[in-house]
């Protein structure tokens, strides 16, 4: 093979490997998902759930999730003051959110970037945690398996005040 042969060859190739790229890219980024997959439920439910919390709207955010009304009236009694002034800026998932068919359970490990705004001359605080997004699918819908999620995170008490 002369130079220009292998040339050629060598771009063709290139070309392919960055097309494959571009396409894992955009198939991370939830391009190729249809609106009512799994996988977009799971990320407009985080979207959601980032919303109701900056909201501070705790009844919403635990209507999100698979607890009973005695549940969720003993979360919002123990969700502390200072959370009202927390600001969750993104919940971004740490890998590719691939729901097998069929499946009634999944998991998502996620980090989440929030502020909390301090009254005072030290300005707003950020703070990046680590944890897991436990779902569960109920009626055909995907709900926050929040006794599972909840622990996993630092913030979040590990047990509702119970009455």
């Amino acid at each position: 093979m002369d130079p220009k042969q292998k040339l050629l060859i060598r771009n063709i190739l290139a070309g392919i490997v960055l097309l494959t790229l571009i396409l894992f890219v955009l198939a991370y980024c939830g391009v190729f998902e249809g609106p009512q997959s799994d996988e977009a439920q799971i990320r407009a439910l985080m979207e959601r759930s980032r919303d109701e919390v900056n909201d501070g709207n705790w009844s919403d955010l635990f209507d999100l999730c698979d607890l009973t009304e005695a549940e969720k009236e003993a979360w919002v009694q123990t969700v502390p003051e200072r959370a009202d002034y927390i600001e969750i800026d993104s919940i971004s998932p740490r890998g590719i959110i691939s729901v097998p068919e069929g499946a009634t359970e999944y998991s998502v490990d996620v980090a989440v970037l929030a502020h909390f705004e301090k009254i005072g001359i030290s300005g707003p605080k950020l703070d990046s945690v680590s944890g897991t997004l436990f779902f569960v699918k109920k009626g055909g819908r995907w709900l926050i398996d929040w006794k599972q999620s909840a622990p996993t995170f630092p913030y979040v008490p590990n047990k509702p005040n119970s009455k």
